[in-house]
């Protein structure tokens, strides 16, 4: 699903600050840690969040997941008057859960993937991070994919990205 508006230069401008803001520190990969057939969607993320993004300059936004297929969803981000889409299938790697990520450009154009841990400490409520660049710093993308795999378990490989509830309406 890709959006289909035409925006006017400025808020390309705007989104693509708002999609940088995303990726800002993030580990980005030509390709993801596994295959798309192997993924599968959780149930329990699927629907409206609202969210509070994490950094230095917290914003409240809004999450949307939705199911694609069986095996992929897609993510509409919206901050604001901005909305980004991005296309998303999980991996099972070291053990651990990982979302691979990527931007769904509307015109079509490949970005990379980021990859995206989701813990849910209490029903209702979702803790996001991303594998964060930092941790990877040197290192090859092959040996990084193989270092996120070994790690995927620690802490000091994320960074946080937003904290989301489900709205009282929306409340499972």
């Amino acid at each position: 699903m890709t959006p289909t508006a035409t925006r006017p230069p400025r808020r390309l401008a705007l989104a693509l600050v708002a999609a940088l803001a995303f990726l800002s520190g993030c580990y980005e990969s030509s390709r993801p840690l596994g295959p798309a057939d192997r993924g599968q969607v959780d149930p329990e993320l699927l629907g409206e969040w609202a969210c509070r993004s994490a950094g230095k300059d917290p914003k409240d936004a809004s999450l949307a997941v939705l199911a694609y297929d069986d095996r992929r969803f897609v993510l509409r981000w919206r901050e604001g008057d901005e909305t980004t889409h991005w296309a998303a299938h999980s991996s099972i790697v070291g053990g651990g859960l990982l979302y691979n990520v990527r931007e769904l450009k509307p015109d079509g154009r490949a970005t990379k993937w980021v990859f995206l841990r989701a813990l849910s400490p209490a029903r209702g409520e979702l803790s996001l991070s991303v594998v964060k660049d930092e941790a990877l710093k040197g290192l090859a993308e092959p040996a990084a994919l193989g270092e996120i795999r070994r790690r995927v378990n620690d802490e000091a490989l994320y960074e946080p990205w937003a904290s989301c509830r489900r709205p009282p309406e929306q409340a499972r």
